[in-house]
């Protein structure tokens, strides 16, 4: 079970990787709702042509995603109450911890494909702007960072490094 709870921290820390690389962008609250390929137009200094063709690329990535979003924050909300339920059987907890993998592993390739599909619309230098970010945010959400510390493991700090995770407690 303790594996598994590393697996569900590491999912769970891991869809802030999908949603950095789909968000980036967007990094002002007061910003107006912008669709996905706006937003990346804005942020990468696309030309006209080139928001016309990310536009058509995936015309609905905008609802599917909220929807899988959606999709994975009800899975994680019962899987969280089912961790505060004390008579919640192990087998249902893993079968919840299933349903947000799925949850997840949905949206993960839905912005995967979004990403890859944009790609030859791209010019080499915004496709490394864009892919560049997107490899810091799979590092950092992909438990990188969680496993071992901002510092690393070093020297007598033991298998997480100094005050590894977001809780800081054990590995």
């Amino acid at each position: 079970m303790k594996v598994n709870l590393k697996l569900l921290a590491v999912a769970t820390i891991g869809v802030s990787g999908g949603l950095i690389a789909a968000g980036a962008w967007q990094s002002n609250a007061n910003r107006t709702e912008m669709s996905a390929h706006e937003a990346l137009g804005a942020w990468l200094l696309l030309s006209p042509r080139q928001m016309e063709s990310l536009a058509e690329v995936d015309a609905d990535f905008d609802a599917q995603r909220a929807t899988l979003e959606a999709e994975l924050a009800r899975e994680r909300e019962r899987l969280a109450t089912m961790f505060e339920d004390m008579s919640a059987s192990d087998e249902d907890i893993q079968g919840q911890v299933e349903k947000v993998i799925v949850a997840h592993d949905k949206l993960e390739r839905h912005i995967a494909g979004y990403l890859l599909a944009i790609r030859p619309h791209l010019t080499d230098a915004q496709r490394a702007t864009l892919f560049i970010r997107c490899a810091r945010g799979v590092r950092e959400a992909g438990g990188y960072r969680w496993r071992h510390g901002a510092a690393g493991a070093g020297a007598g700090r033991g298998p997480g490094g100094r005050r590894s995770g977001r809780g800081h407690g054990p590995p």
